[in-house]
């Protein structure tokens, strides 16, 4: 699953193969640009009933693409999808698209000047299923109900033709806890195997322990510190209040506040050197510890959801990386959050605990504006921690103030 060039046995897929069904595809449609995205998945999943002992695997692929094209004679946009290979779907996509309705556009949504791309992932020897067993078993406190672990790779083409061609490659592993007395489940995700033996899961467990909860007022001085998962979801709500259509460029942040969007290729869990409309990604910077200075609209930004998805603009790859501060002295620490709208921001609920002493606090509510939480963000403490959605975060530093209710 390498892209237009893989020959599958049977089909002759190749890039010419696809470029002349392409240049067919613009000649049927009055001359105009096209372009043919293609989605291939395999996965395997390991479940675990940790009551009953039982172990359930199961395989899952998914393949498929879709094409699309724009007809200047009418400015209208033109969609087919199917699934199948890569020959096979787009020879079914081409005969639907005789009959197919086409919608009005202002411009063309992928980039007609898009240049050639090959981004795989160096070869990756995906786990057994005895060692993924192996590891979920191993990796599992007595406190989880059920458990599961997938390793999966998944394989993407695009294609304007005989001259551009990108292909991607992604290996990753994820795993998903369920606790008792916890409605929130645990998840851990990594690049491959390797770096998924590096995980330190004992670290992710002990952030979450609740602990026996207790009426305790927080100290004047203390600080709030975010558990490192906490960090990440937190962080990406933000993201997308803050950084989003409407951003306010040049709104005063914390120090702490320092984001970029489109991480690195190499160490992220999604996203690539182009977007999945062709388009090269922006700088990235969406705050600079002082300003909000960009957002993730636009080209650059633009993600599909599925093969037959038409690309959004989404904030897939984000890396929140603070300056890093001492741990404060006197802290809260909040192991678990729910973010719930309310007029004119969000009604938080808490759940951690507080030191040098270790008690837990009994759940607090506090009503918060997005924009008084980033003003409020003093920095980092500890590395940066992935979280299963690609968010990259250390545990974030804010005063208690904004929190108290």
């Amino acid at each position: 699953m390498s892209g237009f060039d893989e020959r599958k046995e049977g089909t002759g897929d190749s890039v010419e193969t696809v470029a002349d069904l392409l240049e067919k595809t613009s000649r049927d449609h009055g001359g105009g640009p096209v372009e043919y995205f293609h989605r291939s998945s395999r996965s395997l999943r390991l479940s675990w009933n940790c009551s009953s002992g039982e172990v359930d695997a199961r395989r899952g692929t998914e393949e498929g693409g879709a094409l699309r094209w724009l007809d200047p004679r009418r400015d209208c946009v033109g969609f087919a999808a199917s699934s199948g290979d890569v020959l096979a779907s787009l020879v079914a996509c081409r005969t639907i698209s005789a009959e197919t309705p086409e919608t009005p556009v202002d411009a063309c949504p992928w980039n007609t000047a898009a240049e050639p791309i090959d981004d795989i992932d160096a070869p990756a020897k995906l786990p057994s299923p005895e060692e993924m067993e192996l590891w979920l078993r191993a990796n599992t406190p007595e406190t989880a109900e059920s458990a599961w672990i997938e390793a999966g790779c998944t394989c993407e083409a695009w294609s304007t033709g005989r001259a551009t061609v990108q292909t991607r490659s992604r290996t990753r592993v994820w795993a998903l806890w369920m606790p008792e007395n916890d409605p929130r489940p645990m998840f851990l995700a990594a690049r491959c195997w390797r770096e998924w033996l590096g995980q330190d899961v004992a670290a992710a467990w002990a952030d979450r322990d609740p602990g026996s909860p207790r009426d305790a007022s927080w100290p004047d001085d203390a600080k709030v510190v975010f558990s490192p998962e906490t960090s990440a979801f937190v962080g990406r709500a933000l993201v997308g209040a803050l950084h989003g259509p409407d951003a306010e460029l040049g709104f005063k942040v914390g120090s702490g506040w320092v984001v970029r969007s489109n991480a690195d290729p190499a160490t992220s869990l999604f996203g690539s050197v182009s977007d999945d409309a062709g388009f090269p990604p922006p700088a990235g910077v969406l705050a600079d510890g002082r300003h909000v200075v960009g957002n993730w609209v636009g080209p650059g930004n633009l993600r599909r959801g599925s093969f037959r998805d038409l690309p959004e603009s989404k904030p897939v790859c984000l890396e929140i990386d603070p300056p890093r501060i001492d741990p404060p002295k006197r802290s809260v620490w909040v192991s678990r959050l729910s973010l719930h709208p309310a007029e004119d921001g969000w009604l938080v609920e808490l759940h951690g605990r507080q030191y040098p002493d270790g008690a837990s606090f009994r759940p607090r509510w506090a009503h918060v504006r997005p924009q008084r939480i980033v003003e409020s963000c003093l920095g980092g403490i500890g590395p940066g921690r992935t979280s299963h959605h690609g968010t990259i975060s250390p545990s974030l530093v804010f005063d208690a103030w904004l929190f108290k209710g």
